[in-house]
């Protein structure tokens, strides 16, 4: 079946997560993804997790790549760079800003040999501004972008997300960048230079907080657990576990009541609408939390999805693979390694009726495909790449 991105092909030159990302995702849906690293394999390859020589958290994002390996600093590496970008239609790159224009492989350089080339450039700070020197990862963006600060309890420290929300947001960004310069090219054949930072992408999450300082001069407080607009809204203790409890409107809350066998609660002064419960929250969550304590989560789940309480239980890695609804969905998908064999990793959860993504697949080494791509893309001889090899320029 027809993928929606067959025939184009990418150049992968970045590390860690949201380059990979994204060049990942093109992949998926269908593009050929090239990825590009300096002889012996790019840092990230020694990133742990590890196991038996593998870094997981390198492995998140590559699957489906033939893998070269390029010395850019050479100008053999130079120049091997230049022919492969003269024959693809996307390049992705995170190196500092300036970096590629001092080898004169910056965006205004290559755009002048191939006019409909898009180039995505994913840096901390992005392209401009004062901070653009700077390098940057997640953590930091989530503390500059103030993500950190609204994260964690009222009376406790700002917490970083456990995951890695302001890369794997720049990572979708950079991908739609480039859906959106892949449109404006078929129009008018004209490529153009996406630049995402992580901190951008930081702060486009911060939602309410945002305009509700702007107007009030105040800042929203941490909440935890709980939903600062919403009441109930909280993990709550079962015997077993904890299950996450949210009826969200004022009319799923008397059907919560009448499940937990106090309909009264429905009417009462201090429980009737949801302003009158997050003005007492305290007595609300103790109302839930005394009801869910007498059960298992799988038995709340069950009642409270049957009367049409949304609600879910707050699920351990293990659950999720067990999880029906995962597996139903394909979010995680079997990968080959070279020496490792199987592996699982997340799936695509982007999913197209005529244009299906293709997760799953294989990992690749760095250089694995050397021979492939040089000799058969750009026309080099065996020879020629064992003497590039030799001299670390591949």
């Amino acid at each position: 079946m027809a993928t929606a991105l067959d025939g184009i092909r990418v150049l992968d030159l970045a590390q860690f997560t949201p380059g990979p990302l994204c060049a990942m995702i093109l992949g998926d849906l269908g593009a050929e993804v090239i990825k590009i690293e300096r002889p012996g394999g790019n840092d990230d390859r020694r990133m742990p997790p590890i196991v038996n020589g593998l870094s997981l958290y390198a492995a998140l994002n590559n699957r489906n790549k033939r893998c070269i390996t390029l010395n850019v600093n050479t100008p053999e590496g130079q120049e091997l760079l230049r022919s492969l970008v003269r024959q693809s239609d996307v390049v992705i790159e995170g190196f500092r800003p300036g970096y590629l224009d001092s080898l004169s492989l910056g965006y205004t350089h290559l755009s002048q040999l191939h006019r409909g080339m898009i180039m995505v450039s994913v840096t901390g700070y992005g392209q401009s501004g004062p901070y653009r020197d700077r390098g940057g990862f997640d953590m930091i963006a989530q503390a500059v972008g103030g993500l950190m600060s609204l994260n964690g309890d009222p009376d406790g420290p700002p917490l970083k997300v456990g995951t890695s929300p302001a890369a794997v947001v720049a990572g979708l960004n950079c991908a739609v960048g480039v859906l959106a310069a892949l449109q404006h090219r078929t129009r008018s054949g004209e490529g153009q230079w996406v630049d995402v930072a992580l901190l951008d992408s930081v702060v486009a999450q911060i939602e309410a907080d945002i305009p509700y300082y702007g107007l009030t001069g105040q800042t929203l407080p941490r909440a935890g657990n709980r939903r600062l607009y919403s009441a109930p809204a909280n993990a709550y203790q079962a015997r077993d576990g904890y299950v996450y409890i949210a009826p969200g409107i004022d009319t799923i809350w008397r059907r919560l009541c009448e499940v937990m066998g106090r309909p009264e609660l429905g009417a009462a002064p201090q429980f009737r609408t949801n302003e009158d419960r997050r003005a007492h929250v305290e007595e609300t969550d103790q109302a839930v939390q005394e009801w869910v304590a007498q059960k298992t989560v799988g038995e709340v789940v069950t009642v409270l999805t049957a009367a049409k309480v949304p609600c879910g239980a707050v699920n351990d890695i293990p659950a999720v693979f067990a999880d029906p609804q995962v597996q139903v969905r394909e979010m995680i998908v079997p990968v080959t390694h070279p020496t490792l064999g199987v592996l699982p990793l997340p799936g695509q959860p982007i999913k197209l009726s005529r244009t299906p993504a293709r997760a799953g697949g294989e990992l690749a080494e760095p250089g694995q495909h050397n021979g492939e791509v040089y000799g058969t893309l750009l026309g080099i001889t065996s020879t020629q790449l064992a003497t590039w090899a030799t001299t670390g320029v591949i």
